[in-house]
């Protein structure tokens, strides 16, 4: 039977002391870069006090794990410090193949036998040991027939231990570990706001949020998540086949993909290169979301938000719109949000608005607790 806690007493004593008031930070540590949000205020109208961004070293990430743990650590502090961050506890995200979620309907009841319930049915779809997991779930809506629908989390304890270590060893105090996708569904209800939201979570929506290495998918509906999925498809590898196929080197090959964000005209051959990678991602995002409309027919989506540092590749947003048959918007917490202007540059609101949500989401996440 898997686990629903692991034993970090100390660590635990000291979780519940600390509550949940006062600014906090949201870390997420993705494979190319490093991002952590402060907020104060509550999940409900959040106030952006601080936001850094900084690259890990070249080789820091292998497959999603640390390779180079110093290194690692040590840009997280470098961060804190750049960013003058005065809050220490955080909420750090987890993602990657030690990590799953899944919406379940199970028999209702008690709240100890939906978790019965939940436990049993989540031994078929957890992907890795079941006894070194740890499960959590959610209420999403009661069905008919006496029957509850559930998002079940499961992460393993090796993975949330390792990233409550990374945290500790950065100078932080460790608040809570959640799944990234959903930060991003968090993200998106302090960003609309709750008059939108109503009407968005009735009719559906998708977050798409496109990294360096995975792109992370939500379908959002009935005030949550409803389906998430991550693809291995991010932006690094459009960088590669540049570097690859124009014998450049990382830094190059990336500053051409970045041509038209820094006022350049994009070259022919880099414009080629850049799309027959897309067609890749958007063929995989179509077969995702088609997989779940057929399996849901009652779950429509009307409404798509994209995210994530590679969301700004060249037409990606137009040729999406076209693939979905829907509008496609940039979820943008800034154009939203109260943010705390004196420590914002324009360019530090360039890089929040592409690559803050789930930092974000994160933070607004201790504040749920």
């Amino acid at each position: 039977m898997a686990k629903n806690s692991f034993d970090l007493k100390k660590l635990i004593q000291e979780v519940k002391a600390m509550g949940a008031g006062g600014e906090l930070l949201g870390l997420d540590v993705g494979q190319g870069s490093v991002k952590i949000c402060q907020i104060s205020g509550t999940a409900a109208k959040p106030k952006i006090s601080r936001f850094c961004i900084l690259p890990f070293p070249e080789s820091s990430f292998v497959s999603g794990e640390v390779q180079l743990r110093d290194e690692v650590i040590a840009t997280i502090q470098e961060a804190l410090s750049k960013g003058g961050f005065s809050a220490r506890k955080v909420v750090m995200g987890i993602k990657g193949a030690l990590t799953t979620s899944r919406r379940l309907t199970v028999p209702e009841g008690t709240k100890d036998e939906i978790e019965d319930h939940v436990m049993w049915e989540s031994e078929q779809y957890v992907p890795f040991d079941i006894d070194d997991a740890i499960i959590s779930h959610s209420l999403i809506a009661k069905k008919d027939e006496g029957t509850v629908d559930i998002m079940m989390a499961a992460a393993s304890i090796e993975a949330v231990e390792a990233r409550q270590l990374l945290m500790t060893d950065a100078g932080l105090k460790p608040f809570c570990v959640d799944l990234e996708v959903f930060a991003l569904s968090n993200a998106l209800e302090a960003i609309v706001g709750p008059k939108k939201l109503e009407v968005i979570s009735k009719e559906g929506a998708v977050i798409i949020d496109i990294g360096a290495q995975t792109t992370k998918v939500v379908v959002f509906r009935n005030l949550a998540p409803m389906f998430t999925k991550e693809i291995e498809w991010g932006g690094e590898l459009i960088t590669e086949e540049i570097q690859s196929q124009m014998s450049l080197n990382f830094e190059e090959a990336e500053a051409l993909k970045k041509s038209e964000e820094n006022g350049d005209p994009l070259p022919e051959e880099v414009t080629i290169i850049t799309n027959n990678c897309l067609d890749k991602l958007l063929a995989e995002l179509k077969t995702t979301l088609n997989f779940f409309l057929t399996a849901s027919v009652e779950e429509r989506i009307a409404h798509c938000f994209i995210t994530g540092g590679s969301s700004l590749l060249p037409a990606l947003k137009d040729v999406l719109a076209e693939i979905l048959e829907m509008e496609v918007q940039y979820l943008n917490p800034l154009d939203h949000l109260d943010f705390d202007k004196k420590n914002f540059t324009s360019s530090l609101i360039r890089d929040f608005n592409s690559c803050g949500a789930v930092s974000l989401g994160l933070a607004i996440r201790g504040k749920l607790r």
